[in-house]
């Protein structure tokens, strides 16, 4: 029998390492498995803690957008697939039309990631259509509050100014319940196609200097540079260096940009930056909250399925660890199918369950909080026995062998809380 979980083991400061990636992918189905491997260059040996993937135009056809009300969309789904076989459980997935956002991290991290929240604010057609906007996800991670926010801005090169504003709007409108703004967090990773242009210069001229390899010196009439210059909201985020050439637009399939009778002058439309919360840069001075990993802010120039670059860049984040579970779970003997089966529940000191609390039976590796095979709720909380720590439960029967975890999800925290090591359900004799 497990022990009550007592109060806290001890904190450590660690740093996680975190990988954003935003793609435009041009209405596309998602690739094999492989390409989507290559394009995310996990290093089995060195993988990253967590990994947020941001995509606009995503297919929004009548059926994909019917069924995307249902369940995850298809390059949700792909991603979940890929990177639960990696061992990362897919945190969150939301999305508003062409544009979604996953959050992934490794599964070791899965009982300190908590109270998770999303929010998405339309800016297209006035504000009624989600064509245009922002997707946001809040979650704790350990001892820190994180915001992702995935934009897509509108579009073309005579709406610099616009672009601000629509950012402005996504601010003020995304919350995360009553006292949660976007900008209330201790750090927030912004990614997307913000749809910035290069000012002023002919094409002729763009396309001359990146073919000299004098990319950088375009930099300088880069239209996001010169609204920061002006925008206080936006000199609050920091983006890394850019070497890299423009990531917009290419004749799909090939390295050429825009051939087509638009002929798009070559822009850098897709961005990765991130805030510290004011609070945070002023009272810890000693060391840096966010770092950037050098050399890993890039674009995957080889990939050439959209008339977009993919982005990626690499962070690594400090947080205060703090080891203490909310729930322990243990699996009881030997399970067989057609047979319930016996668990154990092991709440915190200090934490109190609430009626709509469940248990879930997943296959093992577990890929998110939503695809299990069987569930049951937690028992009412007894107002008699205040103190009751430990639960003793049966579970339903398992029907087909295999390998499964089981794992808590808190109705309050809106997360799994803990998932049980894995286990085997044999064929019943």
């Amino acid at each position: 029998m497990m022990m009550s979980i007592q109060n806290s083991r001890g904190n450590e400061t660690d740093d996680l390492r975190f990988q954003l990636l935003t793609w435009n992918v041009a209405n596309t189905d998602p690739p094999g498995l492989h390409s989507i491997e290559e394009l995310l260059g996990f290093d089995s040996n060195h993988l990253v803690d967590i990994c947020a993937i941001g995509l606009q135009e995503i297919p929004t056809g009548v059926m994909q957008t019917a069924r995307s009300f249902l369940q995850y969309d298809d390059w949700a789904k792909t991603l979940m697939h890929l990177l639960s076989l990696k061992g990362y459980y897919m945190v969150e997935s939301i999305r508003m039309q062409g544009l979604s956002l996953s959050i992934f991290v490794l599964v070791k991290h899965l009982p300190f990631v908590r109270f998770i929240r999303t929010d998405l604010e339309r800016t297209g057609f006035g504000g009624v259509w989600g064509n245009k906007g922002g997707v946001a996800i809040s979650l704790w991670l350990y001892s820190r509050r994180i915001c992702f926010l995935n934009t897509h801005l509108i579009p073309h090169r005579n709406h610099s100014h616009a672009r601000v504003e629509q950012f402005k709007t996504i601010i003020d409108n995304i919350t995360f319940g009553t006292s949660s703004s976007i900008l209330s967090h201790d750090c927030v990773f912004w990614l997307g196609d913000l749809n910035f242009r290069i000012s002023e210069l002919p094409r002729a001229d763009v396309l001359q200097s990146i073919n000299e390899g004098r990319h950088i010196e375009l930099l300088d009439f880069d239209q996001f540079k010169l609204e920061k210059a002006k925008e206080g909201i936006l000199q609050e985020f920091h983006e890394a260096d850019i070497n890299f050439p423009p990531t917009y637009k290419f004749d799909i399939g090939t390295d050429t940009y825009d051939t087509s009778e638009k002929k798009r002058v070559p822009a850098w439309t897709d961005r990765i930056l991130y805030r510290e919360h004011p609070d945070y840069t002023t009272t810890v001075k000693d060391r840096k909250f966010v770092t950037t990993i050098p050399d890993t802010y890039i674009c995957e120039e080889n990939i050439k399925q959209s008339d977009h670059k993919p982005v990626k860049i690499q962070y690594d984040v400090t947080i205060v660890k703090r080891f203490d579970p909310l729930v322990e779970i243990a699996v009881i003997g030997k399970w067989t199918t057609h047979v319930e089966g016996k668990i154990e529940i092991n709440l915190h000191c200090n934490f109190s369950h609430r009626y709509f609390d469940y248990i879930g039976l997943y296959q093992h590796p577990i890929s998110d909080c939503r695809s299990y095979t069987s569930w049951i709720y937690m028992p009412n909380y007894d107002e008699n026995q205040p103190e009751k720590l430990q639960y003793r439960l049966s579970f339903p029967r398992v029907e087909k062998a295999g390998t499964y975890v089981i794992g808590y999800y808190s109705e309050i925290q809106s997360c799994l809380l803990t998932i049980s090591p894995s286990f085997t359900v044999v064929t019943s004799s």
